[in-house]
């Protein structure tokens, strides 16, 4: 799986802009504003050729087998994750911290309420957790 600064690094290989985290994460993991530039000088839309430029991006990542998808949105190019790249990131990200070395232990609280008071709502919470760990 790479990571954000690798493809960062990648896409200014072939693309040279200034590509940052979109303010906005719906939107995507990066964006640029490139297309602006390229319209003022080219005397098109920033619209259309953030569109043309997208496709030049999908296609280089399509190239370089990433999980990624490339769109334009208005006069902004934005770089999401694929949903198999998505499910990769989180399953890496995830299991393969949550997973513990040869040398971490694990400490798990059996639940066990005090038979002499009244049980509570502290009690069920601390039973859902033994029981979902």
């Amino acid at each position: 799986m790479i990571t954000i600064t690798k493809l960062i690094e990648l896409l200014k290989t072939e693309f040279p802009f200034n590509w940052s985290l979109p303010p906005d994460l719906s939107k995507g993991i990066l964006t640029t504003n490139q297309a602006f530039v390229i319209s003022k000088e080219l005397n098109q839309s920033p619209q259309d050729v953030a569109t043309e430029l997208a496709d030049k991006i999908q296609k280089f990542l399509d190239k370089q087998n990433l999980n990624f998808i490339s769109k334009g949105q208005g006069p902004y190019i934005n770089i999401d994750f694929s949903e198999t790249g998505l499910q990769e990131y989180f399953y890496r990200h995830t299991v393969e911290q949550i997973i513990p070395d040869d040398t971490d232990k694990i400490l798990v609280e059996y639940f066990a309420p005090n038979v002499g008071k009244k049980m509570h709502i502290g009690n069920i919470r601390t039973a859902n957790i033994g029981e979902s760990l």
